[in-house]
């Protein structure tokens, strides 16, 4: 089961209480309890693959939330949007709410993908990336994001932050993981498994167990308690800056005893079938300029 704060009554989140930064934390090296977040969980996928790990899964899959809410939108374009001549009126892919989604590949087989998706909440509910960008202009967050969507994926590796908090697990599972926050990529090294995806509408990160070792391990010794346990899991870009500074949440979602049950067994795709849409385009491979061009 998934559970999130409603969205009329967003709360800062329990796991990043006293980890992340402020202002003056580069002179003091002093943190401080967490603001709400920026954006908010909307839904998380719980899929299973028996023949491989699916990267990309919010744009791949056409079973994803986030391919849902695009033909929800291309059926609200049709039925609403009509002009005098009845041609339809469409909202370009980049005009739509922006999604941040996190996609955790466990090792298999079976495969078990869990997908958070994330969009802003709050005065920036609704926004599109342009829209987002342009009111957080002048705020840490605002110049974070902005940063790290423009960057490689070395330096995105650097300030990808998270915590994972286990508020009602097995002692057991508590002592084996840490209530710190960790950046991703600098826990897990070079080629620690963080893959990034981007589309119009969409930001995907994927990490895969399976490529670190340590993690693997940790994954397959520590999976028998997730049907009786309950965590929360915080997002966080890292302020490596002053005027990155004070760190904003970025997202959070808290899962409850989630199962074998949980999840959704999806088949192999067809030939072909896992085509970019025109929605999304990787950015695993792309140098730094090429992204910052695009946005």
């Amino acid at each position: 089961m998934i559970r999130r704060p409603p969205r009329s009554t967003p709360k800062p989140s329990s796991a990043a209480s006293d980890v992340y930064k402020r202002q003056a934390y580069l002179r003091t090296r002093r943190k401080q309890t967490s603001a709400v977040p920026v954006m908010e969980c909307v839904k998380v996928d719980l899929f299973t693959f028996e023949d491989a790990p699916c990267d990309d899964v919010a744009n791949a899959r056409p079973e994803s939330w986030l391919n849902g809410q695009r033909r929800a939108w291309r059926g609200r374009e049709r039925d609403t949007n009509g002009t005098a001549e009845g041609a339809p009126l469409v909202v370009p892919p980049h005009r739509r709410p922006w999604t941040f989604a996190f996609q955790f590949q466990n090792p298999g087989p079976p495969f078990v993908s869990i997908a958070a998706y994330f969009q802003p909440t709050g005065s920036r509910a609704g926004m599109c990336l342009d829209a987002l960008l342009a009111h957080e202009r002048e705020t840490p967050f605002g110049r974070t994001l902005e940063r790290f969507l423009a960057a490689d994926d070395a330096t995105r590796d650097g300030k990808l932050k998270m915590v994972c908090a286990l508020l009602d697990a097995p002692w057991a599972l508590r002592t084996a993981v840490p209530r710190r926050p960790i950046i991703l990529g600098k826990k897990l090294g070079r080629g620690g498994g963080l893959k990034y995806h981007r589309g119009d509408d969409y930001f995907e990160v994927d990490f895969e167990l399976a490529r670190s070792p340590f993690m693997e391990r940790v994954y397959r010794s520590l999976k028998w308690a997730s049907p009786c346990a309950e965590e929360e899991i915080v997002f966080m870009l890292e302020g490596q800056a002053e005027d990155e500074l004070p760190e904003c949440v970025l997202g959070a979602v808290r899962l409850k005893r989630v199962g074998e049950s949980s999840f959704r067994k999806l088949p192999p795709m067809a030939v072909g079938a896992g085509k970019k849409s025109l929605h999304s385009v990787s950015y695993t491979h792309l140098r730094a300029h090429e992204t910052k061009a695009n946005l």
